[in-house]
């Protein structure tokens, strides 16, 4: 046996494709992560054109790219160890009492913690 977290953003289970999100603001019909990749979409375009030449954009997308990479290298290790401190330390999150409470809203969005025990096949 043993405890999995998940933590889940109503509506945002997955990301859309480049491509689809494009389309989803061509349509002026975007969800909730069509809506926070549109601002990155049109900046990116903005610096684009913005730019004298295709290899200056293409080394301003490299920096981006190196930044954003560290950002979520940071956001993953923080994740791990508030995941490690719930799982090991059989702690919950401050706002909670217990694990009954495990909704909450978040910037309009309905979240959800749940930890659970599953058996695990070896």
């Amino acid at each position: 046996m043993g405890k999995e977290l998940k933590c889940s953003i109503k509506g945002f289970s997955s990301l859309p494709s480049l491509k689809e999100a494009r389309e989803m603001i061509a349509r002026a019909k975007i969800n909730g992560p069509g809506k926070m990749m549109e601002t990155h979409i049109f900046a990116a375009e903005h610096k684009k054109n913005v730019m004298n030449n295709m290899s200056s954009y293409m080394a301003w997308l490299d920096t981006m790219l190196v930044a954003s990479r560290a950002e979520c290298r940071r956001l993953m290790r923080e994740i791990a160890e508030m995941t490690f401190t719930i799982i090991v330390g059989q702690v919950w999150f401050a706002p909670w009492k217990s694990l009954d409470e495990n909704t909450m809203e978040v910037l309009g969005r309905q979240c959800k913690v749940e930890l659970r025990e599953i058996e695990i096949e070896i």
